[in-house]
């Protein structure tokens, strides 16, 4: 798979206050896709249901100031 420079990824709009960008997907190649995302305070996404299997990892948790 190849590697994606983090400040060349591809910004998806989404959700106001949360910013995704893509790393790999289906333009690179790969059948899964991994992502970047930056959420300001209070941003998220509503409660929500996925059948399939998702992994999430949070790299940096910054809560508050």
């Amino acid at each position: 798979m190849p590697v994606q420079a983090n400040d060349a990824a591809r910004e998806v709009p989404w959700r106001p206050g949360y910013r995704t960008f893509v790393l790999a997907g289906k333009e690179h190649g790969v059948g899964c896709s991994a992502s970047l995302s930056v959420l300001e305070p209070g941003a998220g996404a509503p409660l929500h249901f996925h059948p399939d299997v998702d992994e999430i990892l949070t790299v940096r948790w910054c809560a508050g100031s």
